[in-house]
């Protein structure tokens, strides 16, 4: 009988709940998270409409009867570090950042900040 030890840390995504070996810190390149992929595509659509249209943020969700409070948590998301959002989008991410921390949590301005706060640092 063979047996492997290592240190894991469970991840619960939704219903899903997985073993994570740590490593350095990214996961080794799986399928992207729809559910993070598709809020960073709602935030940098909301980005491009605010710089189109001028607008803040307020107006533009009561002129798409959408909920003003999620469009303004969404909003930080659009300036996200690009390195960041190419790691979400091939779902290379670390485990840890699932699609309600990534609305929860408030993001600094400074990308390395932003690495060290959802766990890329």
């Amino acid at each position: 009988m063979i047996k492997i030890t290592a240190p894991v840390t469970r991840v619960r995504r939704g219903n899903e709940l997985k073993l994570v070996v740590p490593g350095q810190g990214t996961m080794p390149s799986r399928a992207p998270d729809a559910q993070l992929v598709e809020l960073v595509a709602e935030a940098f659509a909301l980005r491009e409409t605010m710089l189109v249209r001028g607008k803040p943020v307020s107006v533009i969700a009561t002129e798409a009867g959408k909920c003003r409070k999620r469009m303004m948590r969404l909003s930080p998301l659009a300036w996200l570090a690009p390195d960041i959002v190419e790691a979400i989008v091939q779902g290379s991410q670390p485990a840890t950042l699932t699609h309600q921390k990534l609305l929860s949590t408030v993001l600094p301005i400074q990308w390395q900040e932003q690495r060290v706060v959802l766990g890329f640092a």
